[in-house]
């Protein structure tokens, strides 16, 4: 009787296994003049109201510790964007972003911005419990995104074992630098 128990539970996490996407695929790091960098690869987050999910991927430079968040957001018009704020543990707004474009695609428009958090900010994002929320604001207008607690738990998991990487490639610079 044991050992069908067992057989279930390794046939059971083989399939979860097969199915599961391997970390090399959501990210890129290699070493530049700068220093350490890393890439996450385009992912999204899902829009709260029901529309196009925005489509977002994050670039580090460890001696700048700071994470540039590039992202795509979908509207049926132009937006004059105010601010993005971002609402977890603790709550940011940023005023400072570029707005890269502003494009016509099919029916809606697709405006492409880009803001730096600090990294000990976006780390704080994802280890927390629950999933954070990232709101566009545009003259009275607040478009949101986030997600469900289902889906976070999976979405945290990647990216917080992406920055357990980056954590450990920033001692193994610090060292560097000082042996030098």
């Amino acid at each position: 009787m044991m050992k069908r128990y067992f057989l279930i539970l390794l046939t059971a996490l083989t399939a979860i296994g097969m199915n599961a996407e391997k970390l090399e695929d959501r990210y890129v790091s290699k070493i530049v003049s700068d220093g350490m960098l890393f890439f996450i690869k385009p992912f999204e987050l899902p829009n709260q109201d029901k529309g196009k999910p925005a489509e977002a991927d994050i670039t580090y430079l460890i001696q700048e510790d700071t994470m540039t968040l590039n992202m795509s957001v979908y509207h049926s018009s132009i937006l004059q964007t105010d601010s993005i704020s971002f609402e977890g543990l603790k709550h940011c707004t940023v005023t400072n972003f570029e707005t890269f474009y502003i494009d016509k695609k099919g029916k809606q428009y697709v405006h492409r911005y880009s803001c730096a958090l600090p990294y000990t900010f976006w780390r704080g994002l994802y280890m927390s419990k629950t999933p954070f929320r990232m709101s566009i604001y545009s003259e009275g207008t607040k478009l949101s995104y986030g997600y469900s607690d289902k889906k976070w738990l999976s979405e945290s998991t990647w990216m917080l074992q992406i920055l357990q990487l980056i954590e450990r490639n920033k001692k193994a610079s610090k060292s560097l630098l000082l042996a030098k």
